[in-house]
């Protein structure tokens, strides 16, 4: 009866690690597509050029 428990309680715990290895494996996009999406437009859109604003304001004030 205990290795019978033992066993399942092993067969269970290998399925599951199973499942987490499918699941932590898995891109970005194959993860959830239309998240990476939104947050791929909205680095384009908007941090990227505030990034670029911030820089030439620090290379400008720099030289000055």
């Amino acid at each position: 009866m205990i290795l019978e428990n033992l066993n399942t309680m092993y067969k269970d715990v290998n399925e599951k690690t199973g499942q987490i290895a499918v699941e932590v494996s898995k891109t970005p996009q194959g993860w959830n597509g239309n998240i990476y999406s939104l947050i791929h437009n909205l680095s384009d859109s908007a941090m990227l050029p505030i990034a670029s604003m911030v820089k030439l304001r620090l290379k400008t004030k720099k030289m000055s």
